[in-house]
């Protein structure tokens, strides 16, 4: 079963389902300074593909994807729903939308109830801003999942205040008990998303809590820092994050904290700097939302910052990408005087 873990939170239901993990639209690049084998020391067999996502998601190291792609069998011989599927959940983690979504609909062609596909379909057509797809896909998961998952499939496309007051309340009316912990921990952090978006940081704090005490996934984590960061709890962000944390996601995050609580944390600023700026020259852009944050909060530099909110607007068009874009292009137009 595949699970998201992607920026966004239908991704995650996906793989929730898929194998057991969570869907997310993040890059493939190892930790800097790391040349090791994820995986030496580790005793035989190999992890599969599916126990690689589910880590990925857990873990965040996108040497774990690069290990998962490697396992893919050739594209001519990609014929089963399982390789179709975790095919799918590779490209769009690669940003590749349109390739992923014809992966998806093959696998609904030869498994029209196939309930993972269109959690997948759904979470992508999400991501770039297409409301009626993911809709309609959204409605393929009541009848190859079950009411319940269609019910958060449909809550996590809420857009207007009134969509999201209603989709909260009807939330807040599903049975609490659940079999599966991580399709239950999808539940919190839709429902905390909501809460986040109808202003209500106590109720988000609290149920994201609740669903990183069932499955711990880096998104629903970097989701957290962020509700934290914007009551300014630094210190609260930093106990959360390790000093080394490599992961962007959560690094940029703590990064942030740092600058937010009056520190200066020069070297790791320039690292990241470097990092960023190489993936920048690679024409790179897989982590753009974080590289965003990083040069409008952390290292202030508009033009940057607006070059690379403005890509990522291309390829994701959720409320958070679109809002960093609005703030990227602020900075642009007071540091040039427009």
């Amino acid at each position: 079963m595949i699970f998201p873990t992607c920026c966004n939170k239908l991704a995650c239901a996906a793989m929730l389902l898929v194998m057991s993990s969570t869907v997310a639209a993040h890059a493939v690049h190892s930790p800097e300074g790391s040349q090791q084998h994820v995986f030496a020391g580790r005793s035989e067999p190999p992890m599969s593909i599916d126990d690689l996502l589910q880590q990925y998601s857990l873990e965040g190291d996108d040497r774990l994807l690069a290990l998962a792609r490697e396992q893919l069998p050739p594209q001519a011989a990609m014929q089963s729903v399982q390789a179709l599927l975790h095919a799918a959940w590779l490209a769009q983690a690669e940003h590749e939308f349109a390739h992923a979504r014809v992966l998806v609909a093959e696998v609904v062609r030869q498994q029209p109830h196939n309930g993972q596909a269109w959690l997948l379909e759904a979470a992508i057509a999400d991501v770039v801003g297409d409301r009626r797809a993911a809709r309609e896909a959204c409605g393929h998961v009541m009848r190859s999942v079950s009411p319940q998952a269609a019910m958060v499939c449909f809550a996590a496309l809420a857009e207007t205040t009134q969509e999201k007051r209603v989709a909260y309340t009807r939330l807040q009316h599903l049975p609490t008990q659940t079999n599966d912990s991580r399709l239950a921990a999808w539940r919190w952090s839709v429902q905390a998303d909501l809460a986040r978006g109808l202003g209500d940081s106590e109720a988000a704090e609290a149920l994201l809590r609740r669903a990183i005490a069932l499955f711990p996934a880096v998104q629903t984590r970097a989701t957290l820092l962020d509700v934290l960061l914007h009551q300014a709890r630094y210190r609260e962000v930093l106990s959360l994050v390790g000093e080394y944390e490599s992961v962007p996601a959560l690094a940029v995050r703590r990064l942030q904290a740092q600058v937010g609580s009056g520190e200066s944390p020069s070297a790791a600023i320039q690292q990241m700097d470097r990092r960023f700026r190489t993936w920048l020259a690679q024409g790179d852009y897989r982590h753009a939302r974080e590289m965003a944050m990083f040069y409008l909060d952390v290292a202030p530099h508009a033009d940057v910052a607006f070059q690379i909110a403005k890509k990522n607007a291309t390829l994701q068009r959720e409320p958070e990408d679109l809002a960093l874009l609005r703030r990227a292009e602020k900075l642009k137009n007071t540091e040039h005087g427009s």
